[in-house]
This record gives C-alpha cells, sequence and structure tokens, in this order.
C-alpha cells in the first residue's frame, strides 16, 4: 500500500472517530438533560439538586432530608407572606379622597394658634395672628361638664389657669378663668369658628375622652353652619370611627408618633406603628416629627396619603423633614421653600411615585 493511500485511510478514520465522539457527546448532554428535567420536576430533588449543585453543599442530601427542607421553606414563605398581608390590612388608610386632600396641602398650621411674647395658646388671639399671617390652625377641642366644647389642650387646668381640677369638672358658666394670667379667656369652639370665618382651613383635634359620641355629637352641630375648611384627628381611632359613622365626608387624621416611649402599652405601641388605622382608616396622618422617618416614607411612597409633622419648633427642623407633606408648628414663623408641599420631590430613599391624587 502506498503512503498516500495510507494517508487518506487514516484521515478517513479520524473522521469517523470524531464524528462518534461528537455524536456521544450531544447523545450523553441530551440525556443528562433530560435526567435533569425529570430531577427537577420533583420539588423535594429540586431542592436537594440545587442545595448540592447550585450553592456548592458537598455534604449529600438524601430524600427525606431535601423533603423536610423544603417544606419548612414553603411553611416559612406562606408565614412571611401571611404576616405582610395581615399588616398591609392593618395600616392601610382611606386613599379614595386625595384630591379633596389637596386644598389642606398648600398651608402649615399654627399649633394652638399663632401664640408666644404675651398671647396665650389656644386664644381668640392666637387665632386671630393666625388668620392674619395666612397660616392655617390647629387647635384642640373637649367638652365641658354640661356639654359645651370648649378649646383647650391639657386635661386640667392647673398649667395655663393655675386652677384645680380638669375641664370636665366645669360647666361653661363656671370656667371663666383667664389664659397665663392675660386677659384671654377659655375660648368656645363657636367662638373660634366665629372668629375665623372660613379664613383659613382648622385642624381641629378631638381630644381622647370615654364620652367619644357625646363629644363628636357636640363639634358635628357646631360645624354645621361652618362654611370654612377644616380636617379632624385624634389619637383615639375610635373618636375617628363614630364620626366618620356620623358624618362619612369628614376629612379624619390619624395622629401618632413617639407614644410608645412615653409610656409604653399595647395600644401606643400600635399607634406607633399605625395599626389603629384599622379602626380610623384615615384620610391623612399627622405624626411627631423626630420618629419614624422610615416608616413615614414608605407609608406616604406606598398609600401617597398626606402625612402632616407635629410639632416644628426651628427653622432647621422645618426645611429638614422633607418627607412631610405640611408642618405643625409653633415658636417662629416659617419661611418656606414653596407652599406646594406636595409636589416636592420624593426623598432618594425610595423610588419617586405619582403625585397626590393621581
Amino acid at each position: 500500500m502506498s503512503a498516500t493511500q495510507d494517508v487518506v485511510k487514516f484521515s478517513r478514520i479520524s473522521m469517523t472517530l470524531m464524528g462518534d465522539l461528537k455524536e456521544n457527546s450531544a447523545l450523553s448532554r441530551r440525556k443528562n438533560d433530560q435526567s435533569n428535567q425529570q430531577l427537577l420536576q420533583h420539588p423535594y430533588e429540586y431542592v436537594r439538586y440545587h442545595i448540592q449543585r447550585g450553592f456548592g453543599y458537598q455534604k449529600s442530601i438524601d430524600l427525606m432530608e431535601a423533603e423536610l427542607l423544603y417544606k419548612n421553606i414553603k411553611q416559612m414563605s406562606i408565614a412571611v407572606l401571611g404576616v405582610g398581608v395581615l399588616l398591609l390590612w392593618l395600616i392601610f388608610p382611606n386613599t379614595k379622597r386625595k384630591r379633596q386632600m389637596e386644598a389642606f396641602l398648600t398651608k402649615d398650621y399654627a399649633h394652638r394658634g399663632l401664640h408666644g411674647k404675651g398671647t396665650p395658646e389656644n386664644s381668640l388671639k392666637a387665632f386671630q395672628r393666625a388668620c392674619e399671617h395666612g397660616y392655617g390652625i390647629e387647635l384642640d377641642v373637649q367638652l365641658s361638664r354640661d356639654g359645651v366644647p370648649v378649646v383647650f389642650h391639657d386635661r386640667t387646668l392647673q398649667r395655663m389657669c393655675q386652677a384645680d381640677g380638669e375641664i370636665k369638672d366645669y360647666t361653661l358658666e363656671d370656667l371663666k378663668f383667664s389664659l397665663l394670667g392675660s386677659k384671654e379667656p377659655i375660648p368656645t369652639f363657636r367662638q373660634v369658628l366665629d372668629l375665623v370665618d372660613g379664613r383659613v382651613p382648622l385642624l381641629i383635634e378631638l381630644k381622647m375622652t370615654e364620652e367619644r359620641e357625646r363629644l363628636v355629637n357636640a363639634v358635628l352641630l357646631e360645624l354645621e353652619s361652618y362654611q370654612g375648611e377644616y380636617l379632624v384627628e385624634s389619637f383615639d381611632p375610635r373618636i375617628l370611627q363614630v364620626l366618620r359613622k356620623k358624618d362619612p365626608t369628614i376629612l379624619i387624621g390619624q395622629l401618632s408618633g413617639g407614644l410608645f416611649s412615653q409610656k409604653k402599652s399595647l395600644s401606643r405601641f400600635m399607634a406607633d406603628r399605625l395599626l389603629w388605622n384599622v379602626y380610623s382608616r384615615p384620610d391623612f396622618i399627622a405624626y411627631q416629627h423626630h420618629r419614624g422617618r422610615v416608616l413615614l416614607m414608605f407609608y406616604s411612597w406606598l398609600f401617597e396619603i398626606p402625612v402632616f409633622s407635629y410639632t416644628i419648633k426651628n427653622q432647621r427642623d422645618y426645611h429638614l423633614k422633607r418627607w412631610f407633606t405640611s408642618h405643625i408648628f409653633e415658636g417662629f414663623l416659617p419661611v418656606s421653600e414653596g407652599r406646594v408641599r406636595a409636589k416636592r420631590k420624593s426623598p432618594k430613599l425610595l423610588p419617586a411615585r405619582t403625585s397626590l391624587g393621581k
């Protein structure tokens, strides 16, 4: 046999062997793929496969261990999902009236009126000053013994009037005390409404009481003839629940924040985390400004409802607390960077969402 014939024969044999190797390799890959596909169809085998192969786990895991691990992962996933859904249901606000809230977001609110320098808090003079400066007014309402709503913050008379007892211990006729030694008396809610007369929006806080329905009825009676804009808020979700049942058109807000640190209880723990929203389903939130930043930013981003701060006491905090929609302030005159706070840029902590009301 000549050398040329030997080369040709050797080439043919090499090509045949190469073809066989390629065919065997492809067949082997198909078999492995089919085997893995069949293997991964079973969830327990799927868990075992990924632990040993995907995560480089060296120890051999039998089918029983994989089955137990799979069941544990499944149960934990269901539990986490269930807790997440429950929490969302508990904190869910009323998101249907965002456009109605927009009218209240262009102003900041003077805490208990624009008081200071001889002008007592929650006095007619403080409310008149707030109106003159164009600020909204935050005020507190509770009942006298004879059921008349009066504007007063503290439960007792000691700090503001140097008198004994509580507001609820006196009739309106007996509440002839002056505020902080001034000539300003304790005003009735009716007097404040007549004074403001719709010039600025009101943020009305209903004080906590056991006579919830009586308080709500008295306040609603005074508001029947009032033509101005107002919001109603309270720390007590039960008061807000009563109010919503009696007049569903009123915009209500849940007050919260920093309560658990002051007096530890389950109720205050839930209030700090907005869990009482399940009762009140508020249209807005009012929260202590130096607490709950991440919670409030996430809440505002997720539900897109207004979050008011309380109580801002200096210009620095006024500008730094940008995650709030509007501020409740006292002790200074805010210099605003722009009145329409609802259209501020969203903080970088969370991705931007659409603007309020959209």
